[in-house]
């Protein structure tokens, strides 16, 4: 009304803002109507919220959409440094590439831009291209730093190529540059998710011997590995002496030693370290699922119902609808049949859906296929059939009580266990793929049954496998 026009500087204020309140329509409208307005801050800090927010596909959508007005807009190379996160968080190498191209027409890459492309390379499971970034760098006159060999570190751990690790923490070494708590913490839970405990030990004795003090982090990974090592003992006398390395225990470090205990069938000693959680006011919902879970895969009623009704309090509805199923497995481990199929009924009626299963199979040319319970094709059909039939040959008893309560029969409970996304990503990847490592991450927890599976697969079929799941 007073003849006044927005500028770029309060639409970009006021789109911050809007996002920063999760106001995405309104923000959404803002942009809409002042299309003509925007510059290139706008358009980083709404990329920035997007990928801040898990949209990464979003966020890709408007990077696609802008390219057209980046005559007028002038992008920087913090632009497309936002835009190449998105592609480093989905794995999309095709539209890192394309982003990168057009910063060459505009900008100069920064070290940012080098680490999101290695980051990327990685996700997708090109760890060699991942680390000709470095030669890249050079080339462009940006020099390596810690925390650039810190990302192509993280992504030989998580792959297990712990050979491929330790050649670039020396190669980083032999640059001037010292590894830091990062390294180690990246080192350790590479360790940990192999299930190697003594490796484990062995990265943090080091981290300690070359004056590095541990963080939050490094308690958590390391309890991680007594964990998946079954270490209960060590694990408890770690978390005492956490007060003498200068740390405070937390959520975190709680809830992964309960996790350990409770691995280990020490419940009364893991409700303990539940109720020194509640009383420190660092208890969650994680707490109490990790609780559950153990009392779910060791057969065990031990305050598993408190556990439960904890669950009812204090969890969203998607880990309630998860808190529920392990309920009503545990009741059907314990032979208790009509409780299980009650309290399934029972989450059905409330409108709990339990979180899909997917697994994720890597391929070796760059990316992974997704694998979900469900019908697959007429040839791939005959692949899992094959390859369960192999693990029966090979001595594998399917665990019945890790099928849902929801299959009355055996047989049905048997046929939902060959189903497993897991497995069909295994048997798929072994049929398929000529490389001698077969790598499934799994988005939930890997059941029991699927666990024992994959030991008598890796054997049966002379190959190695590498099973990762959330935890």
């Amino acid at each position: 009304r007073r003849g006044l026009k927005a500028d770029a500087f309060c639409v970009n204020r006021l789109l911050a803002a809007l996002l920063k309140q999760g106001e995405w329509d309104e923000a959404k409208e803002l942009l809409q109507t002042h299309k003509n307005t925007t510059d290139k801050h706008t358009w980083t800090i709404y990329g920035r919220c997007l990928v801040d927010a898990d949209r990464f596909a979003d966020a890709l959508d408007v990077y696609k959409a802008e390219r057209a007005n980046f005559g007028r807009l002038r992008p920087d190379v913090a632009l497309f440094n936002v835009f190449l996160d998105a592609c480093a968080k989905s794995a999309k190498v095709k539209m890192a590439q394309t982003i990168r191209e057009d910063l060459a027409r505009h900008t100069k890459p920064d070290q940012i831009t080098f680490h999101c492309m290695m980051q990327t390379l990685a996700a997708a499971g090109q760890l060699d291209s991942a680390e000709e970034e470095l030669e890249h760098m050079r080339k462009a006159g940006v020099q390596p730093t810690t925390r650039t060999y810190n990302n192509l570190i993280d992504a030989a751990a998580k792959a297990a190529d712990f050979k491929r690790a330790k050649r670039l923490v020396l190669a980083m070494q032999e640059q001037g540059l010292d590894a830091d708590v990062f390294t180690f913490n990246i080192l350790i839970n590479g360790a940990a998710n192999m299930g190697r405990c003594d490796r484990a030990e062995r990265y943090f004795a080091k981290m300690q011997g070359v004056g590095l003090a541990p963080d939050a982090v490094t308690a958590v990974t390391l309890l991680n590995a007594y964990s998946h090592s079954g270490e209960a003992d060590k694990a408890m006398q770690f978390h005492r002496q956490l007060p003498s390395l200068g740390l405070e225990p937390t959520t975190s470090s709680m809830n992964a030693l309960i996790d350990c205990l409770g691995r280990s069938g020490k419940f009364k000693r893991a409700w303990r370290q539940v109720e020194k959680a509640e009383a420190a006011g660092l208890a969650d919902t994680v707490t109490y699922m990790a609780f559950l879970g153990s009392c779910r895969n060791l057969s065990s009623e031990l305050h598993a119902e408190e556990a439960f009704q904890k669950l009812k309090e204090v969890a969203d509805k998607p880990a309630l609808a998860s808190a529920y199923v392990l309920m009503s497995e545990l009741y059907e481990r314990l032979g208790q049949g009509e409780r299980a199929r009650a309290l399934e009924a029972a989450r059905v009626s409330l409108g709990l859906v339990k979180q899909r299963g997917e697994s994720y199979l890597q391929l070796p040319g760059g990316g992974s296929r997704t694998f979900f319970v469900g019908p697959v094709d007429e040839a791939e059909q005959e692949m899992l059939d094959s390859f369960n039939a192999r693990l029966r040959a090979a001595g594998h008893t399917p665990d019945l009580a890790a099928a849902s309560a929801r299959h009355d029969s055996d047989a049905a409970k048997e046929q939902s266990l060959c189903g497993h996304s897991e497995k069909k990503a295994v048997a798929i990847g072994l049929c398929t793929l000529t490389c001698s490592q077969i790598s499934v991450t799994k988005n939930l927890r890997v059941c029991e049954d699927c666990h024992a599976a994959m030991s008598v697969a890796s054997r049966a079929f002379k190959r190695e496998i590498h099973l990762r799941d959330r935890s």
